[in-house]
């Protein structure tokens, strides 16, 4: 039975409200009285986020920045009666660009026998936060502060062999860092020796041309590369020098 005029509640069109005319690009009129996105604004905002998103990361990782140019120095590791060792440094970027810290981790003996390896942006730490390197600053990653935390190792003295570790940048890629036990100037020739020239993104001997030894002598590979097969050493020039001063170390003379 169809309702009597006077039990027809339904308002006639002309009463229904209406978006305005610039309103009307954007929402439509339902017949119960609301408003709803018209589904290509609806598509459009979409599509707007998702280009938002491609721009940051763009902006972010593009390769027309400037390049960063990152160096890690008096890397060392506070002795410790813990299962879980800090790890602190300084982070100095002196390139035009910017980076990222994004993840740490471990290699060689440190690596087999770590239970985790964690980047902190603060103390105490909070998780796994990567960690911003603006232009040309420097970054004192220390107590209170950031710092890498490593866990797994046991009781940690001066005489523990370094920690072998990696940080990954978002744009400069791996750098290989040794953090000695105690402070930075307990690294020594023996550990460089044994583990490589760290503070590139490949571990191994790399370019010493610059490097000043303990004794105060500047060490030059021979042209070759190769050591005699009598002595087990590459033949070498020395001048004098200051100390070794190398990325990823700064050791005095004497050590």
């Amino acid at each position: 039975m169809s309702p009597s005029p006077e039990e027809n509640t339904t308002p006639p069109a002309a009463d229904v409200p209406r978006p305005g005319r610039f309103a009307g690009l954007f929402f439509r009129h339902d017949l119960d009285g609301g408003f709803r996105w018209r589904r290509p604004v609806l598509t459009g905002l979409g599509l707007l986020v998702i280009v938002a998103a491609g721009v940051i990361t763009w902006v972010s990782t593009s390769p027309d920045l400037p390049p960063a140019a990152l160096t890690v120095t008096k890397a060392y590791v506070p002795p410790t009666g813990s299962d879980v060792a800090d790890v602190y440094f300084t982070l100095s970027n002196t390139g035009a660009g910017p980076d990222t810290l994004t993840s740490v981790g471990a290699e060689y003996q440190t690596g087999a026998k770590a239970t985790s390896v964690t980047l902190c942006s603060q103390d105490p730490c909070s998780g796994e936060s990567p960690i911003d390197i603006p232009s040309t600053d420097v970054i004192l990653f220390g107590p209170g502060g950031p710092h890498i935390e490593v866990a797994g190792l046991g009781p940690l003295n001066t005489k523990h062999q370094p920690l072998q570790l990696t940080l990954t940048f978002s744009r400069s890629g791996t750098l290989h860092i040794l953090a000695p036990v105690g402070t930075a100037s307990n690294l020594n020739m023996n550990d460089v020796m044994t583990y490589g020239f760290m503070g590139h993104s490949t571990p191994g001997m790399g370019d010493m041309s610059g490097m000043t030894g303990p004794t105060g002598t500047t060490s030059t590979p021979a042209t070759s590369g190769k050591a005699p097969a009598t002595s087990g050493k590459a033949p070498t020039t020395t001048t004098p020098g200051t100390g070794m001063n190398m990325p990823g170390m700064n050791m005095p003379t004497g050590q």
